[in-house]
């Protein structure tokens, strides 16, 4: 049966593609072959380097809004105290600081979710270029 590029690349770690175009007895390396996976594995690098940078935006959101959440509820419980006013003040001023850091996160999502659709794009037609129509 033959072997389709989607098949051996899409779901498989980068190791077991090596592994399995360059050390199995059934299919002999080739250079262009070699390539073309080395590529393939460049490109699925990259992918989950941006997809690591996605969900620590991710992780850093969370956080601040549960920061947030309890710097409201301590503004509530304290504007009520007149003694606790600097205390307040310094409250408003974090949740400011991570108010900007939130726009900066999304801001960096969005480059980092752009940076990702190219390279799923660009690992698609690496997929589509690599033609392995030999049998296994």
């Amino acid at each position: 049966m033959p072997a389709s590029a989607p098949a051996v690349a899409s779901g498989l770690p980068a190791v077991t593609i090596a592994t399995f175009g360059f050390e199995n007895q059934y299919c002999p390396a080739r250079s262009s072959t070699r390539a073309a996976l080395d590529k393939i594995i460049a490109i699925k690098s990259q992918i989950a380097a941006v997809d690591a940078r996605l969900a620590a935006a991710d992780r850093e959101t969370a956080e601040i809004a549960t920061d947030q959440a309890r710097l409201r509820e301590n503004i509530k419980v304290l504007s009520e105290k007149a003694e606790a006013r600097q205390l307040v003040v310094r409250y408003v001023a974090k949740a400011g600081e991570q108010e900007t850091r939130l726009e900066q996160i999304i801001s960096e999502r969005k480059a980092a979710a752009s940076d990702r659709a190219r390279l799923q794009s660009d690992l698609d037609s690496a997929i589509r270029a690599l033609a392995l129509d030999r049998k296994l």
